[in-house]
């Protein structure tokens, strides 16, 4: 099912090639699609690497055809404030994962199956390391020995910590899924993070 009369807008990225953004996929799905659609994520946190990894799900039914396209997309947590993955890097995946999803239908790939917002994510983390400044460096974590397993009172404060509304729904989720299997590093580290992300969610509402 291919979608290739559509005039879609298109932005020029760094590298000067034209592409189409997410939200003018979305918009040409929502008004033009002559046919039944559904759009499903679903998601992953792996907390050792502070790492969301989303895959979205596109059902196209038309003429009583029904096909279905997926599409993944992965960001790592930021701690640099002011980035968009400092506070919604499982939305920015989620983003990336149905504008591919989306592409992989045929919809809105004048320049490729990669999207405008993608490119710009990508054409500024190679600017970030060529200032020798990678958004995954503060990221790394601390090696331990495999048995040093998060203690029940991390287990207890991070729990306390996830009902502050500075954390989504799927966040939390997300975060109390992955808590059996972090290290005590991670569980460390994860606290210290989201105190920060609370005073920062705090300092905005004053």
């Amino acid at each position: 099912m291919k979608h290739t009369t559509h005039n879609f807008k298109t932005v020029a990225t760094k590298g000067g090639k034209q592409y189409v953004e997410v939200k003018d996929r979305l918009l040409y799905l929502a008004h033009h699609f002559d046919g039944e659609y559904s759009i499903e994520t679903d998601y992953r946190y792996f907390a050792s690497r502070k790492m969301w990894v989303v895959k979205a799900t596109v059902t196209l039914t038309q003429s009583e055809v029904t096909n279905t396209y997926t599409g993944l997309a992965q960001e790592l947590e930021s701690e640099k404030y002011g980035t968009v993955n400092n506070t919604s890097a499982l939305e920015n995946a989620e983003t990336s994962a149905v504008g591919r999803a989306l592409a992989m239908a045929g919809i809105g790939i004048e320049s490729g199956i990669a999207s405008a917002d993608e490119v710009r994510k990508a054409e500024s983390r190679a600017e970030r390391n060529k200032l020798g400044k990678p958004e995954g460096e503060v990221l790394k974590q601390v090696s331990v020995p495999p048995d040093a397993a998060v203690t029940d009172g991390q287990k207890a404060e991070l729990t306390h910590l996830l009902t502050h509304d500075a954390f989504t729904e799927k966040q939390r989720v997300a975060a109390l899924a992955a808590l059996p299997t972090m290290s005590e590093a991670a569980a460390s580290q994860a606290i210290v993070t989201m105190k920060g992300r609370i005073t920062e969610h705090e300092n905005k509402k004053a």
